[in-house]
């Protein structure tokens, strides 16, 4: 079974989870870096951008893909935020059982 629809087209014979349980979550992995609180928003801005330019050069896309890390999804530091949160509400609702 894949966890993610972004797998799919690299393995198109395998079902996705979404399609065998209803309502599953999406399972993936993610990749960030993070800094001490506080850190300066033109060092946090700074980092991102060169973290954006490093992820949009086809050596480390390949490189990402080799790994099995399929379609990097460029991010914000404030949507990288908003990301964790929502998994993090997720499986908090599948640990609780509240499904």
């Amino acid at each position: 079974m894949l966890t993610s629809p972004s797998l799919k087209s690299r393995f198109p014979n395998l079902p996705l989870v979404t399609e065998i349980i209803p309502n599953a979550i999406e399972a993936n992995t993610s990749m960030m870096l993070f800094g001490p609180p506080g850190l300066p928003a033109e060092i946090l801005n700074l980092l991102s951008r060169e973290l954006l330019k490093a992820q949009a050069s086809p050596d480390v896309r390949d490189a990402l893909e080799k790994a099995g890390l399929v379609s990097p999804v460029p991010a914000s530091p404030e949507e990288e935020v908003r990301r964790m949160e929502r998994k993090l509400e997720q499986y908090t609702v599948l640990i609780n059982g509240n499904r």
